[in-house]
This record gives C-alpha cells, sequence and structure tokens, in this order.
C-alpha cells in the first residue's frame, strides 16, 4: 500500500498526539502517587509509628520510582527536571534515618518534600487541557484530592502548621482546588453515559463531601484517621470508575 504524503503526515500527527498523551497520563500517575506517599508518610508521623503507616509510605515510594520510569519513558524531556531532584529526595524519607526518635522529620526534608510535589503540580497544571474526556476528568479528579490531602497531612503533622508555607507553596490553593472538584463531579455526572458509572461518581462524590471541610481547614483539630481511610476508600472507587471505562471500550 502507497500512502500519500498526506496520509503520512496525518498518522504522525495522530502519533503524536497519543504520545503526548500518554506522556501526559504518566505524570498524572506519577504525581498522584507521591501525594499519596507523602499522605502515608506524615500519618506514620501522626500516628506516633503506627507500623500500617511505614509499610504504605515504602510501598508508595517504590511505586513513584517505578511511576517515574513509566513517565521517563514516555517524555524523556519532560522528565528530566524532576528525576534528579527525586533522586536526591527519595533516600531521604527514611524515619529510621533521622536523629530524633519521636517521629519528627527534619525541617529541611519537610521543605524538600514539599517542593517537590509543588514542581509536580505545577508541571501537570501547565500540562492540562481545557476540554476532557470523562478517563481525563476521572485522572484529574484523583489529581487534585491526593494534592489537597497530601497538603492537609503535611501540615497537621508540622510543628509550626500553616506558618511554614512559602508564598510558591500557597499557589496550590486548597479552597481553590476545592471547588474545581465540585465542577469536576458536575462534569463527569454530565458526561458518564451509563447508570453504574453515575452511581459510582457520586459515591466517590459522597465520600469526598464527607471530608472535604476538615481537609481545606488543616488549622483545626483534625480527625486524621477519618480522612485517611476515605481518601484510600475515593482512589479505589475512582481505579474501578476507569476500569468501567476501559471496559467499555474493549
Amino acid at each position: 500500500m502507497i500512502y500519500s504524503r498526506s496520509n503520512i503526515l496525518s498518522i504522525f500527527i495522530l502519533l503524536f498526539i497519543c504520545s503526548q498523551a500518554s506522556a501526559k497520563s504518566a505524570l498524572i500517575e506519577h504525581t498522584v502517587i507521591v501525594g499519596q506517599s507523602m499522605s502515608s508518610f506524615y500519618m506514620y508521623n501522626l500516628s506516633e509509628g503506627d507500623l500500617r503507616y511505614k509499610s504504605d509510605y515504602e510501598a508508595l515510594l517504590r511505586e513513584a520510582n517505578s511511576t517515574l520510569i513509566s513517565y521517563e519513558k514516555e517524555d524523556a524531556l519532560g522528565a528530566s527536571d524532576i528525576k534528579q531532584k527525586w533522586q536526591a529526595l527519595h533516600p531521604l524519607l527514611n524515619y529510621d534515618l533521622f536523629p530524633s526518635k519521636d517521629y519528627f522529620v527534619p525541617g529541611d526534608i519537610r521543605i524538600q518534600y514539599r517542593h517537590y510535589l509543588n514542581t509536580l503540580y505545577k508541571k501537570v497544571i501547565e500540562s492540562s487541557e481545557s476540554e476532557l474526556h470523562l478517563e481525563q476528568g476521572l485522572a484529574l479528579m484523583a489529581f487534585n484530592m491526593e494534592m489537597i490531602t497530601a497538603r492537609f497531612f503535611d501540615i497537621s503533622s508540622s510543628l509550626y502548621g500553616g506558618q511554614s508555607l512559602t508564598s510558591e507553596d500557597m499557589k496550590m490553593d486548597p479552597a481553590k482546588i476545592s471547588k474545581q472538584i465540585k465542577e469536576s463531579f458536575k462534569q463527569l455526572k454530565r458526561l458518564a453515559s451509563k447508570n453504574k458509572l453515575k452511581k459510582q461518581i457520586s459515591s466517590i462524590e459522597n465520600k469526598w463531601n464527607f471530608i472535604e471541610r476538615t481537609v481545606i481547614n488543616y488549622e483545626e483539630e483534625s480527625a486524621y484517621l477519618l480522612v485517611y481511610y476515605n481518601k484510600r476508600k475515593i482512589h479505589q472507587l475512582i481505579n474501578q470508575s476507569q476500569n468501567l471505562l476501559l471496559a467499555d471500550i474493549k
């Protein structure tokens, strides 16, 4: 079969678009996992050494490594600016190496962890499109939820609370992101064509509404366990919703 020049160009453009979409998906996946690792890392602090959370954050840090490798395969140039930062940060996220035995996280490590998540957040936002498909919308909603719950656990476990946030940190605004999540629910329910998926999205919304106020008002006395386990259930429901979409495609 002989392809015309216009056909070859169309195929090249299509492959490029698919490659870009795959890279964005890999970046979001890495960012979500890093956000989850931060929540578990600081939950270990808040629980004063409950080994369940140590097991959680260690598994998530390993997964963060593998998702970064996946992102690098899709977009080596895009991954280059974060790979070095992650390689410097990752070995430091180990309570066994901290001089204090009361689960206190040294300030410089906390700041480095927070800055890495800030970098990922900015990178995802800059690459996001205004027009979203259902699958992209679910992925971005998971991203937004993990970002502000990670910030919640970060600040809740910090000696100085919100006073330690810089102007750069504050660009990740929990109240603003929460409004975006509310809009996402409306949009996703409009896009969902099947009742089973709509019910799944409504279940996610109900669980999110249950913890939202606590998450965005992290200066208040908070129920960490409530947030942690509802957040985990929300992530499971989002994964199930994404699987429903994949089943429809197949």
